[in-house]
């Protein structure tokens, strides 16, 4: 897997936006929004999670107290330390509160080549509004 992030002579780390992850997401990113409905993710869940790799990036405590059936937790703020456990064959759909932390992070994991997405409105007002069950 490509590394688009390069260190620059001032030590800090920059974006290498020749390297092609970088522009396909650019690219892509008017017609595909990179996110999944809670209606759909239930279809995944319920052909248990063909060719998908649900991450939970909430709280330890709150995916303890109920998450998606199936899911792993990484907290979000671990993410980027822990790349070499996300499967890089499936499709990763990225669940948080209300969809704005995973937003960010499937910005992230696309820029590094990974084929993610986010959970529309997330568990708050999405998942748990519409009816969805959790397990602990």
């Amino acid at each position: 897997m490509a590394k688009p992030i390069q260190e620059s002579s001032s030590e800090e780390y920059v974006i290498d936006r020749d390297q092609p992850n970088i522009e396909n997401y650019f690219e892509e990113l008017p017609a595909n929004d990179n996110l999944i409905s809670p209606e759909e993710l239930w279809g995944i869940v319920e052909n248990d999670h063909q060719g998908y790799y649900i991450l939970d990036i909430r709280r330890e405590e709150d995916f303890l107290q109920g998450h998606i059936e199936g899911s792993d937790h990484i907290w979000w703020y671990d993410v980027g330390e822990s790349l070499e456990e996300l499967p890089e064959e499936k499709r990763i759909v990225v669940v948080c509160y209300t969809g704005q932390s995973s937003g960010q992070v499937v910005g992230i994991l696309k820029a590094m080549g990974y084929d993610a997405y986010s959970l529309l409105d997330g568990m708050d007002r999405g998942w748990e509004a519409e009816g969805y069950p959790l397990v602990q």
